[in-house]
């Protein structure tokens, strides 16, 4: 993967400056059966896509990862999703929804087939 030069960290930097930290909520299980994944699912989804699409906007050559992409919180990569999520509902199903705050966005890089945080980008706090 070739590395993210400094001149686009300082554009996302200011990019992301423009959004407001925001509410959001962990909701609901979801699967991805295909891969074994158990997610949470992220409510409401329309702030993340919103800043997707100036990600698109300010870099329209960049052909996006997935085309429609359902924004989550990996739980577990699983074989026995069944069980896993029968597990996690008993132990923590009271616990839902749970409530945060975007403060911030994470850029990761992939190379030697590991994801590694490149940097943080604060959101506005105004």
């Amino acid at each position: 993967m070739e590395d993210v030069s400094e001149f686009i960290v300082q554009e996302l930097t200011e990019l992301f400056s423009s959004f407001k930290s925001f509410p959001f909520a962990l909701k609901n299980i979801g699967r991805f059966p295909d891969i074994g994944v158990l997610y949470l699912s992220v409510e409401p989804v329309e702030p993340f896509q919103e800043m997707s699409r100036a990600i698109q906007g300010k870099y329209p050559d960049l052909e996006p990862f997935i085309s429609e992409p359902i924004l989550h919180v990996t739980l577990a990569r699983v074989k026995d999703m069944d069980s896993v999520e029968k597990e996690f509902y008993l132990e923590y199903g009271n616990q839902l929804p749970v409530p945060a705050i975007a403060k911030e966005i994470c850029l990761y890089e992939k190379y030697d087939n590991v994801w590694h945080k490149r940097n943080n980008f604060r959101l506005s706090s105004r």
